[in-house]
Formats: C-alpha cells, sequence, structure tokens
C-alpha cells in the first residue's frame, strides 16, 4: 500500500492510496470529520457496518464522521483511490459564503 497526502488545508485533507492486489487499508473511524472516497483506477470495496459500496474509476461514496470502515482492493491489478477528508461543519461555512 502506498498512501500520500496531496493537499492538507486547515481542515481539509486530500490523499491518495494505490492498493496492490490483496491489499487493503484497515478499519478505521474518522474521528469528528466526514470522508469521500472516490475511486480513480481499478475496482475497490468500501465496507461499513451497514453497507458495501463497490467502486469503479469515477465513483465515490462518503462516509459518516465515526463510523467504521475498510477499503480493499477488488481487482486483481492495482487500484487507486482519493479520499478527502473535512472538519466537520466547513460545508456550512462554506455555504454560508455563498449567499
Amino acid at each position: 500500500m502506498q498512501a500520500k497526502t496531496v493537499v492538507r488545508g486547515e481542515r481539509l485533507k486530500l490523499g491518495k492510496v494505490s492498493l496492490e492486489c490483496g491489499e487493503s487499508m484497515p478499519e478505521h473511524v474518522t474521528t469528528e470529520r466526514e470522508e469521500v472516497i472516490i475511486c480513480i483506477h481499478g475496482k475497490i470495496r468500501v465496507r461499513t457496518p451497514d453497507r458495501v459500496h463497490w467502486l469503479k474509476p469515477g465513483e465515490f461514496c462518503h462516509v459518516a464522521p465515526e463510523v467504521l470502515h475498510s477499503v480493499e482492493n477488488a481487482s486483481i491489478l492495482r487500484s487507486e483511490y482519493f479520499y478527502a477528508v473535512a472538519m466537520l461543519g466547513i460545508l456550512c461555512e462554506a455555504e454560508q459564503h455563498l449567499h
């Protein structure tokens, strides 16, 4: 597994993860943050207690704060995804500036 931070702001982080066949990002929780996972290459499986998301390039899913989740390579080849993690309240603040 290779993971790197692409952008780190005050309340937002964008990272890229590459998973070889059989690799996964183990179960974890993003405390006080929400996360969007976007598949960019291959096929990934995002598991939460309530659901399994199968993502192909261009597809994404949202993981709510405090939700246990894992990301697995669901392909025989390398898979890659971006993840964006935002502190709670960042969207509400951004929307206020638009109005």
